[in-house]
């Protein structure tokens, strides 16, 4: 049977949707040329005096500007439960205080997992730890704080050390300082972090909103994909990410009012591909509790795709 002018056209036009839908699905894409970072985080706040806990994984590029590729958000709220001898209680229905002998700790699901359900094999494969490049994926914690304990020492804020990242706040005679910690070695026992410290300012009754991190063109993107750092006051957080952050430039964000600097970070870090605990408002690794009131903050660890 001959095959007639039109059904050629027909044949043809469908080879060519065929090949774009193919283009599309995310696992064929990322076989040709992979993401050029990954990433999971957790932003913690409070609604009608409970927590919200909420998980996400994502892959995103640099080219031609930095963006998400795809993405997932879980409501992990659910998976997180009150520990401790002390009460945690809201000042507002919008915030939690933490009263120096309470926590929440939350079970994480599994990052290797995740980043699967996205079509995506990170180069650590089936490995349960990740070496990530210097500087090469958005890498950010953040908090906003009030009624913090000036006298409490290093308290902290978010635990995650099975993943690889820590954010504490360091507190001396009224004064207080931002720590990321960052994981050189996961295997090790005691597991190895790298610090790194903000500057000291005084601590603000009204409150006090911070950020630190690094890559910022990709860190502002991913921020702004899942709406996070939203209660940033000054707009000018943005412009200082994205122009004054990159390669192994660390920044540092603190309002209010609005500061801002910049340091030279030497070493990579290591991602836990697992599951593993987060622990907020206390660290299994040094016995501490935060005192202070938390409105919302998170952590966001990135690493080098490909």
């Amino acid at each position: 049977m001959s095959i007639s002018c039109v059904q050629r056209r027909l044949l043809a036009i469908a080879a060519i949707l065929t090949t774009i839908l193919v283009a599309t699905v995310p696992g064929s894409a990322y076989a040709s040329s992979g993401p050029d970072w990954f990433g999971w985080g957790v932003h913690v706040d409070f609604q009608n005096s409970t927590w919200r806990v909420l998980y996400v994984t994502y892959v995103g590029t640099n080219n031609p500007t930095p963006q998400v590729l795809a993405s997932s958000v879980q409501d992990i709220s659910a998976h997180c439960v009150q520990q401790g001898t002390g009460t945690l209680t809201y000042p507002t229905a919008n915030s939690a205080f933490f009263d120096g002998k309470t926590y929440i700790r939350c079970e994480l699901p599994a990052l290797s997992a995740g980043l699967s359900a996205l079509g995506y094999t990170p180069p650590s494969g089936s490995n349960p730890i990740c070496p990530c490049a210097l500087g090469a994926g958005p890498f950010w914690v953040d908090a906003h704080v009030r009624q913090i304990n000036p006298a409490g020492g290093t308290m902290p804020l978010f635990d995650a050390s099975d993943r690889g990242v820590r954010l504490n706040l360091v507190t001396n005679s009224g004064k207080v300082r931002t720590q990321m910690m960052a994981a050189q070695n996961l295997a090790a026992t005691p597991r190895v972090f790298t610090s790194y410290t903000s500057p000291e300012r005084t601590i603000d009754p009204a409150g006090n909103r911070d950020v630190m991190g690094w890559h910022g063109r990709a860190m502002v993107r991913v921020a702004d994909h899942f709406g996070w750092l939203n209660y940033l006051t000054d707009p000018a957080w943005r412009t200082f990410f994205k122009n004054d952050v990159f390669n192994n430039i660390l920044g540092v964000w603190h309002e209010s009012p609005s500061v801002s600097g910049t340091t030279t970070i030497t070493s990579g870090y290591e991602l836990g591909m697992g599951g593993g605990d987060l622990y907020i408002g206390y660290s299994p690794a040094t016995g501490k509790y935060f005192q202070g009131e938390l409105v919302v903050g998170g952590i966001e660890p990135g690493c080098k795709g490909s």
